[in-house]
């Protein structure tokens, strides 16, 4: 059985309403994600109620032994007016997968940014936070930048599939 969930990250600009380019990524689950997900499904383990997405700039590739506390190394993006992760919220189930592509996570960049290059998924909201369970993450092979008031948006899709 393969799990994990895919990325679609766009920079856009609301201004001209156009689509500045876009990744479509599969992530890494991080082992002690995978448990966790495994204890809260047939164990009685805690169950994480809500996902956040957030975006990072430095060249650092998601390892299977990360956990939170590795998120300092990614150099998370905190320069956007929305001021914390968002909120992953995805539509009802259906095939074995769930999907925000209708609601995605937008981040408008307050300042320019010179280099995007993955994003990850976390139980915890606020920018910076060590805490919590790290779900997913990705690093582009490609990085890329935003300007002053364009918005990163990240639809993301989670799929358990055999």
């Amino acid at each position: 059985m393969k799990i994990g969930f895919k990325y679609k990250v766009q920079g856009y600009n609301p201004v001209t309403k156009k689509v500045l380019w876009e990744w479509e990524e599969e992530n890494l689950v991080p082992d002690y994600a995978r448990s966790s997900l495994l204890a809260a499904m047939f164990l009685s383990g805690t169950q994480y109620p809500s996902f956040y997405i957030g975006a990072y700039a430095n060249d650092r590739a998601p390892e299977y032994d990360d956990v939170s506390a590795d998120l300092p190394e990614y150099g998370e993006i905190e320069s956007f007016s929305e001021g914390a992760r968002q909120l992953w919220t995805p539509a009802a189930e259906s095939g074995g997968t769930l999907e925000s592509s209708a609601t995605p996570a937008i981040f408008t960049a307050t300042v320019d940014i010179p280099a995007v290059r993955g994003v990850f998924l976390s139980t915890i909201s606020v920018f910076g936070s060590t805490s919590g369970v790290l779900f997913s993450a990705f690093q582009s092979a490609s990085p890329k930048s935003l300007d002053a008031g364009e918005q990163l948006r990240i639809p993301c899709s989670f799929t358990m599939s055999t």
